[in-house]
């Protein structure tokens, strides 16, 4: 039987990608990250006390000291060989027969253990909350505008900050399952609740204070509310070959959905096959009173000019004319005359 059985167990069977302890016979403390069946561990976390050889295998370290664990000495390595880390353990008297963390460590373990849990804690002390977006497979964490709103943001309706960690030289892999180390970098991201994001702060694994401090400067900016038209920007020209009582519904829906007035189409007339005729574009009041709408919506809508100009200059004056609409499908569409018993 070697030393060295904890560390044999944990290089067969891997750590499902979190820290797992070890306990040295002298009473030091290390964690590590690996793969099953790896030949060298991810990640290894040397608690206060223990110090790592002078070697090539061992210098790819970072010092997390008061940023992560509130004491110093601690330091991450990352890309060690097993038999380096073997070597350690055995140059400390092999594996302490109980494996159990002393308490202090347990509780420096659960500390460094995540990106999750540091960034977690720290932000709570600005009183901010994340959540984990489990429909991004875990990988990063979600902070709302909004910090009075209970439950995890609506990424599609309200501003909102994305952290997480790029991991490996490439930055190809997105986590916050696992501690930062060096090599690693944070990146922060805030999105306008309409599809739109930008980068906020990128910064080394050891400088999450200046990503806590940005996220907590962005929630006491005031954000200004997304321009309406951005989001409608698809339908210019979308009546340029003209259009049917289905396509009115449709887009004149869109426009009211994203904030603008109720418009309707006055048809000609209607008749079994639907609406037909001459057509003319009105916004709708709360009370069927119909206005007069810029002309510039429908030259917008059948391609003929870029924009409509704002959406709280598109409806004009009540119109004064009478105007028997008998038809409607209670969707955008009116008719003049009705000729379905024709």
């Amino acid at each position: 039987m070697t030393s060295t059985p904890r560390l044999d167990s944990l290089a067969a069977g891997g750590t499902n990608g979190v820290y797992d302890g070890i306990r040295l016979a002298d009473g030091h403390m290390l964690t590590l990250v690996i793969h099953p069946g790896a030949d060298q561990a991810e990640s290894v976390f040397l608690f206060p006390g223990l110090t790592a050889p002078d070697t090539e295998a061992w210098e790819n370290g970072d010092s997390l000291e008061d940023w992560l664990t509130g004491g110093p000495g601690e330091t991450v390595y990352g890309d060690v060989p097993v038999e380096a880390v073997r070597e350690l353990i055995v140059a400390h008297g092999g594996e302490h027969e109980d494996q159990e963390p002393p308490q202090d460590h347990a509780e420096k373990t659960d500390e460094a253990e995540t990106a999750e849990a540091a960034a977690t804690r720290a932000l709570a002390e600005w009183g901010i909350t994340a959540h984990r977006d489990g429909d991004a497979g875990n990988t990063w964490l979600v902070v709302g505008y909004d910090q009075t709103s209970q439950g995890f943001p609506h990424m599609l309706a309200e501003p909102y900050a994305v952290l997480y960690l790029y991991t490996g030289p490439d930055g190809e892999e997105i986590t916050v399952d696992r501690a930062p180390v060096n090599g690693y970098n944070w990146h922060v991201l805030t999105g306008d609740g309409t599809g739109a994001e930008r980068t906020l702060l990128e910064c080394p694994a050891n400088q999450l204070a200046a990503c806590v401090e940005a996220i907590a400067d962005w929630i006491t900016t005031p954000q200004a509310s997304p321009d309406p038209l951005t989001q409608l920007a698809e339908l210019h020209g979308v009546f340029e070959l003209g259009y049917s009582a289905d396509d009115v519904r449709s887009v004149f829906g869109r426009i009211t959905d994203e904030g603008g007035p109720y418009l309707v189409c006055v048809w000609e007339y209607a008749d079994e096959y639907g609406f037909g005729g001459n057509s003319e574009f009105y916004a709708e009041g709360e009370d069927g009173t119909l206005f007069e709408v810029q002309p510039d919506v429908h030259r917008w809508l059948s391609g003929q000019q870029e924009t409509p100009g704002p959406l709280d200059t598109w409806v004009c004056a009540p119109v004064t004319e009478p105007t028997d609409v008998p038809v409607s499908d209670d969707f955008h569409n009116y008719a003049r005359a009705d000729r379905t018993g024709d």
